[in-house]
């Protein structure tokens, strides 16, 4: 029986129908659309039954023009074979109107578009399978740790969302991103997310009143996402990210979510974090690595097809 392998865009975003990362949610598109980006769901098939979706991200850039962004997508059906998934993504690759392309599919197994480019190595994420035994799963030291903080006497106080970028929390964590380098999403993004209805929560750990650690949760479909964590010196003495963590867990469960993503592990630059992250039973993730579709990437397409060895050299950024 064949299937319509044919992209459709409809009216509006509907709701993912399998397990998505954070930026394949609707949700995500929702809050970049409020803050002004342009977005553009894509449907394989029936909107009704899809055998595919792909939540795509355009911006502008200098001197390039639109670029078109699908990270952790498309997602695929079950039911698709892996000649069928790569017929529908030069499908979708055409249905795109940009000047170029990138794309970081959500598993290391998903087919790589036709001409495209590597030029970031796959990253690997911490995913906790929710539905488990979760206290059983956590490794020995982990689970110590958790249980030191439990007798420290904090308490726990769960809130919503913020929905002003000024929040204590997202202040907190743009400073400690300066110090430590990364690029979290700016407060502006969160207070957006809660403002479009997005789901999620906060909670902070208080030791007389006082916070010491806090972290913030997204949820989108049946799954969330770990995205800030803050503590102070006396936060980390107690240990009390592993008590916000292992209840933001519980509440999940709770609320009938699956899978918490931990976020990228990095055992280079933050094997403290990686251990973390691992030791409540998460299993590593490989993505698929970045690639880049653009018109001088065919030049590239035409000198690999006249080697004589067909792998390809991927470029590490």
């Amino acid at each position: 029986m064949s299937m319509n392998l044919a992209w459709t865009a409809p009216s509006a975003i509907p709701p993912a129908t399998h397990t998505v990362p954070l930026q394949q949610s609707a949700a995500y598109h929702r809050t970049c659309a409020a803050l002004g980006h342009k977005t553009l769901c894509l449907t394989l098939g029936d909107v009704s039954a899809p055998l595919g979706q792909a939540h795509v991200l355009f911006r502008q850039v200098p001197v390039i023009g639109t670029v078109a962004s699908i990270i952790g997508g498309p997602i695929w059906s079950e039911h698709l074979s892996s000649i069928q998934k790569k017929t529908a993504l030069t499908g979708l690759t055409r249905r795109i109107k940009a000047r170029a392309i990138l794309m970081a599919a959500n598993s290391a197994d998903d087919p790589i578009a036709r001409r495209a480019i590597p030029i970031m190595t796959p990253a690997t994420s911490a995913i906790w399978d929710l539905r488990t035994d979760l206290r059983a799963g956590l490794c020995q030291k982990w689970r110590n740790r958790l249980i030191k903080a439990e007798a420290s006497g904090l308490s726990i106080r769960n809130e919503n969302l913020p929905t002003a970028p000024d929040h204590w929390l997202l202040k907190a964590n743009a400073e400690q991103a300066k110090l430590k380098r990364f690029r979290p999403y700016p407060p502006a993004f969160v207070a957006t997310w809660a403002r479009t209805q997005g789901k999620g929560f906060t909670l902070t750990a208080l030791h007389k009143g006082n916070p010491i650690a806090a972290l913030l949760i997204l949820i989108h479909g049946d799954s969330a996402t770990y995205q800030i964590a803050w503590t102070t010196a006396e936060g980390r003495k107690v240990h009390a990210q592993n008590l916000l963590l292992f209840y933001a867990a519980l509440t999940l469960r709770d609320q009938g979510v699956t899978r918490l993503d931990l976020g990228i592990l990095d055992t280079d630059r933050a094997a403290g974090l990686a251990r973390f992250k691992l030791g409540t039973g998460a299993q590593a993730h490989t993505q698929g690595p970045t690639t880049l579709l653009a018109p001088f990437t065919r030049l590239f397409a035409k000198k690999k097809k006249g080697r004589r060895s067909t792998a390809p050299a991927p470029l590490s950024w």
